[in-house]
Parts: C-alpha cells; structure tokens; sequence
C-alpha cells in the first residue's frame, strides 16, 4: 500500500465537524500549509475551507486575507467571484498594512484568478503600492506590472512615471533577463508608450539583461518593442541584440535582414529548423560544385535571372 499524501491527511483529520470547530485564522493556516505542499485538495474539501474562512473573514487581518488569496492561486484553486470580493472589502481598509511583497502577492494572485477589482479598490490599492516601488526588486517589479495588466488596470500616468523612475534605478544582470522580458510584455498590454526619456532607461535596463535571453525570449522581446512602437534608438538597440545587425527605426528592423558577411553573426540565433535548412543549402552548393561544368552553367544562367 502507497503511503497517505500529507495533503491526504490533512483533508482527513481536518474536515467535517474538526472544521467547523477551527477559528478563521486556524484555518488560514491550514491554507497556507496545504499551499506549501503544492498539492491541490479535493475540490469539496477546499470548498468547505473557504467556506468557513469567508464566513469569519471579519476577524482576519490583511495578511491573512492576502495568504489565502495567494494560497489558493498557488493551489490552481478558482475562488467563488463574491468569495474574492468579500476578502478584498475586508483588506481595502487595511491595505496600508500590507508589506510591499504582500501587495505585489495580492495583485498576482487577483490575476491568477482572472478577478478584475472594482474602481475604489484599485484606486485605494494603486496609492498604497506607489509608496512601496522603492523597496521593489525587479522581479517583484515585474510580477506587480504583469497583474495589473492581466486584470485590466491602466495607471495613471504620473503613477507609470513614478514607476518608471524607480524602474532605472535598478541594477539589472543577465539572470533578471526573464523580469525584463516579463516588464515589456506588460507594458504591451497595457499598450503604455513611453517618453523618449522614459524609452532610454528601458534601453539600459534591455542591454544589461538580453545576453540572458533564450532565442524564443529575444523574438519576444523584439516583438514587445515593436507592438510598444519605441524610439527608433530602442528599437535599434533591441532588434541588434536579436540578431538584425543594420536596423536604424522600427519599420527598417522588420525589413532589414543580415547579409552574407554578417550572417555568422546570426547563425546561433537560428531555431533548429532554419539551421537545418541552411546545412541543406550549403550541402547542395558544394555538390553543384564537384558536378563540373555544367552544374555551373546552370548556376550562371539561374544567377542571372531577375
């Protein structure tokens, strides 16, 4: 016999009358125990667990309204609509109490439930953020810009230059190539053009991180910058690190392509396929080669067509 999955346990010796006789902020815990095990539960037994935290969600602070959300996002767990509309009326007066990792948990996890809050929470929720991006990681930057776009929310433009000079502050590496990535792709959906000046710190923080990025992430990358319609010097900028040597605006990086003196520079950014027929190519020159005289006629004749 297969050994009791923790998560298995607990769904036995807490459900039923056990949890009923939990308290709101026992049965957080359990939430956050379930999460950390990575293990969805039984859609009953979860049921039964939420039901019993929303029913006495009055006695639960910010932070345990936030762990249960972000729990349950972990969990892959689809909460009830008005189940999340009743724990983020319990948070709105408490969001000043929130750290800033908790804020940037609770707009990720709103995503992961595809939960659009209302006007006056955001409004209220925008203003408690903007005063924690200086303690912000990139990383956390970029969790916290992707959940606003992924539930409809457009900042303010003075909050988005507050965010973005918080933004060139940070000291980016290859490894936080991903966040930048993730940063643009964001800014796309939200269909956010920066100022020129705003455009220039982005081509910083792009240059310091796309060594990191896989060739799949760099066609991302260059297409975020295009979709964005950047300054010609960023866009420029972003299609060199993708392997387009001679772009000087947006429209020459989606015509121009390498030439042949160039094209070595290119060939590690070609996808398995494209390498694929380019060893063909270079195959069937070398036999139209050895095949004498007139393979080389025929050549001569197809170079000069039109």
């Amino acid at each position: 016999r297969l050994p009791e999955h923790p998560v298995t346990q607990i769904e036995r010796q807490v459900g039923g009358a056990a949890l009923a006789l939990l308290r709101p902020q026992e049965c957080v815990e359990v939430v956050k125990s379930v999460a950390a095990l990575k293990h969805k539960p039984s859609d009953a037994w979860m049921r039964q667990l939420l039901a019993a935290i929303i029913k006495g969600s009055i006695h639960l602070n910010a932070s345990a309204v936030v762990a249960v959300l972000v729990g349950t996002a972990a969990l892959g767990v689809n909460m009830d609509h008005g189940w999340v509309n009743c724990l983020l009326l319990q948070v709105r007066a408490a969001l000043h109490m929130l750290s800033a990792p908790e804020h940037v948990g609770l707009i990720d996890a709103l995503s992961q439930q595809q939960h659009r809050p209302g006007p006056v929470f955001m409004s209220v929720y925008m203003s408690q953020v903007q005063a924690h991006l200086p303690d912000l990681t990139i990383g956390q930057q970029a969790v916290l810009l992707s959940g606003l776009a992924a539930v409809g929310y457009k900042p303010a433009p003075a909050w988005m230059t507050a965010f973005m000079g918080q933004l060139a502050g940070q000291r980016v590496s290859s490894s936080d190539a991903a966040a930048v990535l993730k940063l643009l792709n964001a800014l796309r959906r939200m269909q956010y053009v920066p100022t020129s000046h705003m455009a220039q710190q982005l081509e910083g923080l792009i240059g310091s991180s796309a060594v990191g990025l896989s060739y799949q992430e760099l066609q991302q990358l260059r297409n975020a910058l295009l979709d964005l319609q950047y300054r010609p010097q960023v866009a420029a900028s972003a299609v060199r690190i993708s392997g387009w040597p001679r772009p000087a605006t947006v429209v020459s990086a989606c015509i121009d392509a390498p030439t042949e003196e160039e094209s070595f520079r290119t060939i590690h950014l070609l996808t398995p396929e494209q390498q694929r027929q380019q060893q063909q190519q270079q195959l069937l020159q070398q036999q139209q080669e050895c095949a004498g005289q007139s393979s080389d006629a025929v050549l001569q004749d197809v170079s000069t067509q039109p």
